[in-house]
């Protein structure tokens, strides 16, 4: 499993963000709104959908101040720019299928959090999390 990421602008040069530990996405969700007028039938409110939200990834890892990808996040962070990411998922297999690569996720987004988590008898720790902006596009392995 890999994150790369690059400014969203112009031709990218996409950066491998190292030392990740965890990566979860949350907070994908569709927006309604309620649409129940005198005409509805029954008791039941009725509700049209409006606007999807794509959510957000967080990740945390290993922190290392010299990694590339690492001081790329936090510069986006304080220039608030806006990322193309790229998230190479692990190989899946089945019984029917035989893959050589993972499913790939690309979108872009922007760094809304980037924190650091510095222990004198452990190791320190980074977290950023990106709030996706537009639509996810999956790519299965293949």
């Amino acid at each position: 499993m890999s994150i790369a990421a690059a400014s969203a602008t112009g031709t990218p040069t996409f950066t491998p963000i190292n030392q990740i530990k965890t990566t979860q996405y949350s907070g994908r969700k569709m927006d309604t709104e309620d649409i129940t007028n005198m005409s509805s039938t029954g008791v039941t409110r009725e509700y049209a959908p409006t606007l999807n939200d794509a959510g957000q990834l967080a990740i945390s890892g290993v922190w290392d101040p010299s990694d590339p990808g690492q001081l790329m996040l936090s510069a986006a962070f304080d220039a608030q720019t806006l990322l193309s990411v790229k998230h190479q998922l692990p190989l899946i297999q089945d019984a029917a299928t035989v893959q050589t690569t993972g499913p790939l996720l690309t979108y872009v987004g922007y760094v809304t959090e980037s924190t650091f988590d510095i222990q004198f008898d452990k190791s320190s720790t980074f977290n950023a999390t990106i709030k996706i902006t537009g639509i996810i596009t999956i790519t299965p392995g293949s």
